[in-house]
């Protein structure tokens, strides 16, 4: 994120100077250490008087504070979430201190950091635990179209791309009166997402989100063999990497089940379990015990049908 120059350089540097010290954060693409607890922000006190006429830092310190304590896992979780979109939509709004307004991220003057925080409450609001789930992914939705109106595709294809699985996830989890039809736009929104993934080579995002359409029970034979020819370009460039190899035998395996060539699909999953241990991967591996079943299952289906 880019922040505008303060008329104070050396004010500026000693406020950044405490932000990356308390909030663990530097520019706002920075994902918040998870396993450290939020920091308490009254320090921003001290600080508000060097920040009135460096609305951005001020805008961004909010931000930051908002991702780490949605990121932050506890027992507080409730508590947390509705803490973060308070913060961040101070981000936004800005807030009157001593008197005084100290104004957020507008649209107009800071557009990516308008869209960054609209993100964040999307995913404050998808996570959300009070209030009615269809509300709180409702609002979700609005917040991530929100910020599709500044991350296009052409100019900011990562940001446009996880906003198009947000969506989905979104859709997904949205009853509603709709089930259909919203089950429909979580396909379309994650096919969106998994084009684009593939394109940029972004390894675990394309298989999470191939398997969130699987899981939606949609399978489409371009994607599939779209998704399959990347995996085994994968598994040839991770030649010496056990854990990625892992990882591509184990989605090729579920790739070639929905294809419904079940010997490719236990080949794969079986070559994952060389890596994949009861006593060092234990969810992977019943995960890929589970997938082997089922395509034997298959295997033995197809065998019976084809005497």
């Amino acid at each position: 994120m880019t922040i505008i120059n303060p008329q104070n350089n050396v004010e500026y540097k000693k406020i950044l100077a405490e932000r990356l010290k308390i909030y663990q954060a530097g520019e706002i693409e920075f994902e918040p250490v998870s396993y450290l607890k939020p920091a308490d922000p009254c320090i921003d006190e001290d600080l508000v008087s060097l920040t009135h006429e460096n609305r951005a830092l001020w805008a961004e310190i909010r931000y930051d504070y908002a991702n780490s304590l949605l990121d932050h896992q506890s027992t507080n979780r409730l508590e947390n979430i509705e803490k973060a979109i308070i913060h961040f939509q101070k981000a936004l709004d800005g807030e009157i201190v001593n008197g005084k307004q100290i104004y957020g991220f507008t649209k107009d003057e800071f557009p990516e950091e308008w869209a960054a925080v609209q993100s964040g409450l999307g995913q404050a609001h998808e996570e959300r635990i009070k209030g009615g789930q269809n509300i709180n992914i409702r609002n979700a939705i609005q917040h991530y179209q929100n910020a599709l109106e500044i991350y296009t595709e052409p100019k900011h294809p990562i940001e446009w791309a996880n906003l198009q699985n947000n969506l989905g996830i979104a859709y997904a989890k949205h009853a509603g009166f709709n089930i259909q039809e919203n089950r429909q736009k979580a396909i379309e929104y994650y096919r969106n997402a998994l084009q684009k993934y593939i394109a940029l080579e972004l390894n675990n995002e394309t298989i999470s989100t191939h398997f969130n359409l699987f899981n939606l029970g949609y399978v489409n034979e371009d994607l599939l063999d779209l998704a399959i020819e990347f995996y085994h370009e994968k598994l040839t460039e991770f030649s010496s990497n056990q854990t990625e190899r892992a990882m591509f035998h184990n989605a090729l395996g579920r790739s070639y089940f929905h294809k419904k060539i079940y010997q490719h699909a236990i080949n794969h999953q079986q070559q994952a379990l060389e890596f994949y241990k009861q006593h060092t991967h234990p969810i992977q591996w019943a995960m890929t015990h589970h997938q082997l079943g089922l395509a034997y299952e298959g295997l033995h289906t197809t065998s019976m049908n084809s005497k």
